[in-house]
């Protein structure tokens, strides 16, 4: 339950910062675009 609350709240989220998007094929390449602020890029593979 707390899973799909957690997910409702992160498509809600998303939809409101790609408010001027209404294709979706044009949302989805946004949903697919690697985050360039996260920490995760900072990690290196030995």
């Amino acid at each position: 339950m707390l899973c799909a609350i957690a997910f409702g709240e992160f498509v809600n989220h998303f939809l409101k910062e790609n408010r001027d998007q209404r294709n979706l094929r044009e949302l989805w390449e946004s949903f697919i675009q690697p985050d360039l602020d996260s920490c995760i890029n900072e990690v290196t593979k030995y």
